[in-house]
């Protein structure tokens, strides 16, 4: 059985700007076959010595928060220990196209670069039956809530 897996929208909402911004945030289509979500912020004013993370998968129709996919972690420790199971499984769907792969402190640009929407598709479809979700993931940087970031999606 083959499902169709599709990035809808994202949204990059900075809340403190003084901690961290961003410079772009979108999705492109290269063709009708390769599609790409790509994200890339200012680099922080100061160094970035504690983050508080937290990750969400909701169903978009109800916003219905998905048992299994709610987790919140010290993410200076996770990238130090690796020691959560639903933190592995999502960020192994992104790892291979980010630099957001040492523990703290962060001092330069991070992004998300050219990130396939076949290859998230590929771990999203092994867990999440069809349906529309949004990925709603929350930073709290060096003790102030500082963004937001959302990716709304599809499998069908």
């Amino acid at each position: 059985i083959h499902s169709a897996f599709n990035f809808d929208n994202v949204r990059c909402i900075p809340l403190e700007k003084t901690i961290l911004d961003f410079d772009y945030c979108y999705i492109k289509s290269f063709n009708r076959t390769y599609k790409y979500l790509s994200v890339k912020t200012t680099k922080p004013t100061a160094s970035i010595t504690t983050a508080t993370v937290t990750l969400s998968i909701l169903r978009r129709e109800n916003r219905s928060v998905l048992y299994n996919f709610h987790v919140k972690f010290d993410g200076c420790k996770y990238m130090r220990d690796r020691d959560n199971a639903i933190v592995n499984w999502m960020f192994g769907s992104v790892s291979a196209y980010t630099n957001m792969n040492h523990t703290c402190p962060y001092n330069d640009n991070i992004f998300l670069e050219k990130l396939p929407v076949h290859h998230v598709g590929q771990w999203m479809r092994l867990v999440l039956p069809e349906g529309r979700y949004y990925f709603n993931s929350s930073w709290v940087l060096n003790g102030r809530l500082s963004n937001l970031f959302l990716i709304y999606f599809s499998i069908a």
